[in-house]
């Protein structure tokens, strides 16, 4: 978990040191050894694109980058196979969740404590270390990273403001919502008010669709607390546009939060840059050259490069980035994987009989949903470890489900009365 950031890389020793001690128990414990879960459904398509991606190494500018490129793909996917092995109980599964928001607590922190830096001067020089002095990036190596992450766990909050058993703990949940909002923006990546908004409004979506489930009708809260919502954004977009009490002037001032201002100040769709715009023509026309399987997987960076403007840079787009890089064919089979996962989201979000795993199981699908769709639709995060790693976990709730939800013909007891009246018959 990204506790101290990418620079330590704390996360792949986790998941190696894991991996290890998983197969060694697999091999050495006998007693403890268990079955694989293997999801054909899953696994397939995934491992077709990991073969389209090896096919594209006929068109690649740099063999070496692409193969970095595919064994980093490979190594995500492995990490998300294990994740699934391990969880095997509720238990397992609500730890994994525990360390991961007490990580996302540990980024929001130091991302207050940079944005602190900033405003008043101080401590620059020590704490801002890890990439720029002039946009926060909290424990990461780039400020888009930070919006990604905390996008992605944030639901999960959302959750404990529901269903937190303790005043405490609900307020704590609702203060670090608030303040991983705060912080998303303070990154001034552009993208981070489409993932605010895309956040509340898939969660608040939920809220009604289970409330006109349970009550027949549209419940009053979850309505009440979105037109709350949308009042305090417009409010807070009227404050900034007339500098109210003089705070853009203020906020102006630090590099970071003043760009973030002026992005929700202005709410002009002309804050998308002409580069953007060059990288995403470049990338339909890698398309057109060579539309089967693509230029080859790493290799954007290289085909953007011969372009007159462009630099060697990957593509800030999930979706155009496996059509460019991998053909129709690679992205067809990763699409189709993550078709799959939005198949699964679908039931742990709606069709989950236990009100608690329901409302968590959504929590998580709108954090991989708002990371992949509304993150990914600007920027690259198939390679980010909490996409990945939230994936994982949906998928361990659909199978730790099935113990949850019994059908009357998968049960033991049943299954034991079928077989004693098929043997009567006969």
């Amino acid at each position: 978990l990204p506790l101290l950031g990418r620079k330590l890389a704390l996360v792949d020793l986790f998941i190696v040191v894991t991996a290890l001690a998983w197969g060694a128990r697999q091999l050495l414990v006998p007693a403890a050894r268990r079955p694989l879960r293997l999801d054909p459904k899953l696994y397939i398509p995934l491992g077709l694109y990991y073969l389209v991606a090896l096919a594209s190494f006929q068109n690649t500018l740099s063999p070496l980058w692409s193969g970095i490129e595919l064994l980093s793909m490979i190594y995500l996917g492995l990490g998300f196979f294990l994740v699934i092995q391990i969880i095997s109980d509720k238990r397992e599964l609500e730890n994994i969740l525990k360390l991961w928001m007490i990580s996302a607590v540990a980024v929001v922190l130091f991302g207050l404590v940079q944005m602190a830096s900033l405003y008043t001067g101080l401590w620059q020089d020590k704490l801002l270390w890890f990439h720029t002095k002039q946009r926060i990036t909290s424990t990461f190596n780039f400020p888009n990273q930070l919006p990604s992450y905390l996008a992605t766990i944030t639901p999960v909050f959302f959750y404990y403001i529901a269903r937190g058993r303790t005043a405490w703990l609900r307020g704590g949940a609702l203060l670090f919502a608030i303040t991983s909002a705060i912080v998303m923006l303070a990154t001034a990546s552009r993208t981070a008010v489409g993932l605010i908004i895309a956040l509340v409004a898939l969660y608040w979506g939920w809220s009604l669709i289970e409330g006109r489930k349970k009550r027949g009708r549209l419940p009053l809260r979850p309505l009440l607390a979105g037109a709350a919502v949308v009042l305090l954004l417009l409010a807070s977009v009227f404050a900034l546009r007339a500098n109210t009490w003089g705070i853009y002037t203020r906020l102006r001032q630090v590099p970071s939060i003043g760009r973030a201002l002026d992005i929700v100040r202005n709410l002009d769709l002309k804050q998308i840059d002409n580069e953007r715009y060059l990288m995403y023509s470049v990338g339909f026309q890698a398309v057109r050259e060579h539309p089967w399987v693509g230029v080859g997987i790493g290799s954007f960076r290289f085909f953007y490069l011969r372009t007159p403007g462009g630099y060697p840079h990957e593509m800030h787009s999930n979706l155009l980035s496996l059509l460019a890089e991998t053909g129709g064919l690679g992205f067809l089979a990763f699409m189709s994987f993550i078709g799959v996962l939005l198949w699964y989201g679908k039931r742990v979000a709606f069709d989950l009989k236990d009100d608690r795993w329901r409302h968590l199981g959504a929590t998580l699908v709108i954090g991989f949903v708002t990371n992949f769709f509304v993150y990914g639709a600007f920027l690259l995060g198939l390679r980010e470890r909490h996409l990945w790693l939230s994936m994982a976990l949906i998928v361990s709730l659909v199978n730790l489900s099935r113990g949850m939800d019994p059908s009357p013909s998968s049960s033991p007891k049943r299954r034991g009365e079928l077989i004693t009246e098929g043997s009567q018959t006969t």
